[in-house]
């Protein structure tokens, strides 16, 4: 058990770094449910540290007293695929010194500091640790607003802050913008699918407005399975209101 505490107080580490978000799950597991009104967060790079615990040190999966599904759900699934030069994902005793090489790799990759003490007391101790930075830039900005985007959910809304083309115009700058933007698989106003991509770059966001299937798994695979199946169409023009 000491094993799986110490994996899971570094992952609340991560979670704690993102202030108050009582509506907001972070999980290494895509097969967690959607429920309700709760966002759900994806840390596909702890998924390799659970991995490189099983492969190098324990030579099996991960076993505890108490059954869990967080653990049974980690040790049959295969992590997404994290580029090694965005991310740090080591396991490892801490009397064969894995704290440095955390530690070091943060600081060559990230330069971030974390303080690993409070697991470095016994040598015997194992930590499982996972972080993972990505930064995407666009080559022509979007626009921002200082108005509040209304985010419906359910029966509640939000305010979140937002990006995009407030009206779409003949502007240079909003031409390199539609060059970045395709629109795939659109049903209707509320049920479409957008990847935004810099021209001739592989690195791509996706973004979902559909209903939500079982789990965050599912939906993944529905959405990806859309993607694969239509062509993407040509960025439309649409009217504001």
């Amino acid at each position: 058990m000491s094993l799986l505490s110490a994996c899971m107080l570094l992952l609340a580490c991560s979670h704690n770094h993102a202030q108050n978000y009582s509506h907001t799950t972070i999980t290494p597991c895509t097969e967690v449910p959607l429920q309700g009104t709760q966002n759900i967060v994806y840390a596909s790079s702890f998924g390799l540290a659970w991995k490189m615990l099983e492969r190098d040190i324990l030579k099996s999966d991960v076993r505890v007293r108490k059954e869990l599904p967080l653990v049974n759900c980690l040790n049959r699934s295969d992590p997404a695929p994290v580029s090694s030069g965005h991310s740090v994902s080591l396991a490892g005793f801490v009397g064969n010194g894995i704290e440095k090489e955390i530690t070091g790799q943060l600081r060559e990759k990230f330069n971030r500091e974390v303080d690993l003490s409070p697991y470095t007391e016994d040598p015997s101790n194992i930590i499982c640790y996972a972080a993972l930075k990505k930064i995407v830039s666009f080559n022509t900005p979007f626009e921002t607003f200082s108005q509040p985007f209304p985010f419906y959910s359910g029966s509640s809304v939000s305010d979140v802050a937002c990006f995009g083309i407030w009206s779409a115009g003949t502007s240079e700058q909003h031409k390199r913008i539609r060059e970045m933007v395709r629109v795939i698989d659109p049903k209707n106003d509320g049920d479409f699918i957008i990847r935004i991509s810099n021209p001739g770059e592989e690195d791509e966001i996706i973004l979902a407005q559909c209903s939500p299937e079982n789990s965050l798994k599912e939906t993944i695979e529905a959405v990806s399975r859309r993607i694969k199946k239509a062509e993407p169409l040509p960025t439309r023009k649409r009217r504001s209101s």
